[in-house]
């Protein structure tokens, strides 16, 4: 949404696989003749992307170094993947005060949750929000998908709106914050 608004986003991915989306099917050719899944492609307009090992020491003093030069770093792993990888907000706050960190997961990470560990994928969040109470499946059977990622875009908005007022708050305090989004939070917002 903000490289589709102007901004200069760059995505980080694996130096050699980049993001699994990019394998996905139904694929299409990307500009430059390669196979892309076509979601990879539409999540991706107007993006840039570098391929960084965050597990490397060497990868994460690259991210350690570039963060200065930008506003906003979003995040989307399990709780406690980026403080182990020298990368959480505190750590990222001491080397630019005015950053907004934003991050999103299945079940937030700013305090403990018995869901913590768990995987982050829609379906998991649209059910225990609810989202499929209305929705009967044929035949007796559970639905058990609505043909979108409903969680998935829904988080995304719901970060995006913080990352906008945390900028916005920025610019009256000259200060940095961190946004935690949960998709689960985003879901039973939604119902």
């Amino acid at each position: 949404l903000l490289a589709r608004l102007g901004a200069e986003v760059i995505k980080v991915e694996h130096p050699t696989a980049g993001e699994s989306g990019r394998g996905a099917q139904p694929a299409m050719t990307d500009p430059e003749g390669r196979p892309v899944g076509a979601t990879f492609l539409r999540n991706n307009l107007s993006k840039r992307s570098i391929g960084i090992d965050l597990k490397h020491p060497k990868g994460a003093e690259l991210v350690r170094k570039l963060v200065p030069k930008f506003d906003v770093v979003v995040e989307n792993f399990k709780p406690g993947t980026m403080e182990r990888l020298g990368l959480g907000y505190e750590t990222l706050a001491k080397l630019h005060p005015r950053l907004i960190y934003v991050s999103a997961s299945g079940f937030g990470s700013l305090r403990p949750t018995p869901y913590g560990n768990w995987p982050a994928y829609a379906c998991v969040a649209e059910a225990m929000g609810g989202f499929y109470s209305f929705r009967p499946g044929n035949s007796g059977r559970p639905n058990i998908g609505v043909g979108g990622a409903i969680g998935d875009i829904g988080t995304g908005l719901f970060a995006m709106i913080g990352l906008l007022a945390a900028l916005r708050g920025r610019d009256q305090t000259g200060k940095g914050q961190k946004v935690d989004v949960a998709m689960l939070d985003a879901i039973i917002s939604i119902m």
